[in-house]
Parts: C-alpha cells; sequence; structure tokens
C-alpha cells in the first residue's frame, strides 16, 4: 500500500530557504499518520507487514519510523544504521532485601543476569548469570525468597560477589565488549549500577568498573521516543503488544523481558545512546549507612560523588 499522501511543494524563490524534498515529503506523511485512528494505523501497519500490536502512541512511532526508512533511503547520502554501539548488554540485579529494610540496610547482589543484543539484527546474541553468595546478610529473608524466587540453596552453593564479577569480565572479554564503543548497558531505571553495583563493590573491594560508569536508563529512553510517561516495566511490555514471560523480580527473567522491550524499540527505529552516569552528583543513596560506607572507601577503588564525598564516616564504625 502506498505512503500516505505527501503534497509536492512549489519551489519559491532562490532568496528563499527551499526545504529538502525528502523531508518535507516526511512531514507531510507524519500529519496525516497524526490524524489516523487507531484502526487506521494499524491497517497501514499490516498493508506494510508491519507489527500492529500496541497502543496508539506505539503504532503511529512505528509507521513514522517506516515511512521515514523509506524516503531516507532516495537520499544519497543516507547510511544504513544509526546504533552508537554494535551491542547491548541488558542486565538486572536482584539483591537482598527485608520486607521493612531496616533503616542502615546494605543491600548485596545476590542474582547476576544479562543479555546480549546485536542492535544490527536485534538478535539475542548470548546470555550471562549466575548466583551470588552473600556475605553481610547470608540467610535470606522469606520476603526475598518469595519475591525474588530465590531459594536459600541457590546462594549457599553460588561463588561470592568477587568470582562472579570476574566470570562476568570474563564474559565480556570472550566478546571483545572491552573494546571502545563496542556495547553499552541497558538498565530499568539507575538503580542497579549507581546503587546496588557501587555498594557491592565497596563491599567486596572491588575497583568500580569503568563499564559501568555510564549506562542507558531504558525508562527515559522508552519515554522519550514513544512519547509515553516512563512507565514500570509491565506497562513497557504491554503498550508495545508483548505479554511478560516468566516470574517477575526473578533477574533472569526481567533482564530477559527487559531485551525483549529493547530489541521490539530496535525494531521500530528507536536509537539508544548512553543519558546516565554514575558521577553526574545524583547518586541514588538511601540510608546514612550507604553515604558513609561510600565515603570511606579509597577514592581510587570507588567513584564517590560530591554528595557522598563530604561525608568522612570511617567503614570500621559502621559495625558491619
Amino acid at each position: 500500500m502506498s505512503a500516505p499522501h505527501a503534497r509536492s511543494r512549489v519551489r519559491k524563490d532562490d532568496d528563499e530557504i527551499i526545504i529538502d524534498p525528502v523531508y518535507h515529503a516526511l512531514s507531510r506523511i507524519n500529519g496525516d499518520i497524526n490524524r489516523m485512528t487507531k484502526p487506521q494505523l494499524q491497517h497501514h501497519l499490516n498493508s506494510n507487514g508491519l507489527n500492529e500490536k500496541g497502543v496508539k502512541e506505539v503504532l503511529m512511532k512505528r509507521l513514522k519510523n517506516y515511512y521515514k526508512k523509506q524516503k531516507l533511503h532516495m537520499k544519497p547520502s543516507y547510511v544504513e544504521g544509526m546504533q552508537h554501539y554494535p551491542y547491548l548488554v541488558v542486565l538486572d540485579y536482584e539483591a537482598t532485601c527485608e520486607q521493612q529494610n531496616p533503616q542502615d540496610y546494605l543491600h548485596e547482589i545476590i542474582e547476576f543476569p544479562a543479555v546480549l543484543i546485536d542492535t544490527t539484527s536485534t538478535e539475542r546474541v548470548d546470555v550471562f548469570h549466575s548466583y551470588c553468595k552473600p556475605a553481610l546478610n547470608p540467610q535470606l529473608s522469606e520476603f526475598c525468597t518469595s519475591l525474588t524466587g530465590i531459594q536459600q540453596s541457590d546462594v549457599d552453593s553460588a561463588p561470592d560477589f568477587t568470582t562472579v564479577f570476574n566470570n562476568f569480565e570474563t564474559w565480556m572479554k570472550k566478546h571483545d565488549l572491552f573494546a571502545p564503543r563496542k556495547c553499552a548497558f541497558v538498565t530499568d531505571g539507575p538503580w542497579d549500577f549507581s546503587r546496588f553495583l557501587n555498594i557491592q563493590c565497596c563491599l567486596s573491594e572491588i575497583k568500580y568498573p569503568r563499564w559501568a560508569k555510564k549506562w542507558i536508563n531504558l525508562k527515559k529512553v522508552y519515554g522519550n521516543f514513544y512519547k509515553l510517561k516512563k512507565p514500570k516495566m509491565m506497562d513497557m511490555l504491554s503498550n508495545i503488544g508483548l505479554e511478560f514471560e516468566g516470574r517477575h523480580h526473578c533477574g533472569m527473567d526481567d533482564a530477559t523481558n527487559l531485551s525483549r522491550i529493547v530489541q521490539r524499540m530496535l525494531d521500530d527505529g528507536a536509537i539508544f545512546q548512553f543519558n546516565e552516569r554514575l558521577n553526574s552528583g545524583k547518586l541514588e543513596v538511601i540510608s546514612e549507612k550507604e553515604k558513609a560506607l561510600l565515603s570511606s572507601y579509597d577514592d581510587a577503588n570507588a567513584d564517590v560523588t560530591e554528595a557522598t564525598a563530604v561525608l568522612t564516616t570511617n567503614l570500621n564504625h559502621l559495625h558491619l
């Protein structure tokens, strides 16, 4: 089926700005798409062999991107593919928790899952997964087990975080992910890196990794691309016509479903680039104990923001 009607623009005098005819046609097409009903959008998508599932805002974006690619192919300077990184690593930690976390509770990472996605093919390339044995709170709470599905036996038989961390970096090396601009990490919000990994590296006395100092907050990319509010994972899935698969708060299942969102967004034309960083002046820290832990750790081995660097409480006084 042909594109929505795009009227040709009459050329004006030489002293006036001449709009590129390709972009002018796209502007007309986008205007037509903006006026379509949801059934009309689904009809056009179906006619062009595109996925017709999702809320109206998603369908509009999908159809606009389809015609954008078609029109830009007409330009000699057009280059297929605009992604900043060949690979994306979708990551979602699970950590120890209580139903009512004590004021100075320190979360420890107990599940480390990651999904590697090729941004050109949008296919899943590989996965990494491991449980981690906690040290401060080796006995999981009933609430934690009920929430995450992680059993006591899973963490009892698991390696410590340092070993898992080293195994993960070995996995990264296998895929050459340390090469410049080879990959970017995608998380469901700021917590995984700015709080959980940051705290865990301090507890395990591991130098905070360079690869985790910048990341892509999926909620922000999703909201900006589809012009929707930054929703929770279940809403992100349903908005684009997907259903959650597996168990919510199981780290591997969450990472897998987040990767499905990323894959659908890549298909729809979303561009992924860093939008958050650790040293941006805002660290996701809740308790004074966390602040003290970060501030007391050697600056050479941990990234400490200005917000936490002014605190001088010694780690030895925390009675861990």
